[in-house]
């Protein structure tokens, strides 16, 4: 998801949800949930693709704990 987006090469809704696997409502929730965290993405109607306003990369980070 981050390269298509640093690439500008997502295409509509529903060829982006494709090319992740995903249905189109999780895609809209993924970047909903992005743009929550500050994730500064668009979307060109003219170029049909979303993109970062700026220059950024995400960076995912995944931690668990054990429960006794």
């Amino acid at each position: 998801m981050d390269k298509m987006l640093q690439l500008k090469a997502t295409g509509p809704p529903h060829v982006f949800a494709k090319k992740l696997n995903i249905s189109t409502s999780t895609l809209f929730n993924y970047l909903s949930d992005l743009k929550k965290m500050g994730a500064p993405i668009d979307y060109d109607r003219y170029k049909t693709s979303y993109f970062y306003t700026s220059s950024v990369t995400l960076v995912y980070k995944f931690a668990y704990e054990k429960i006794d």
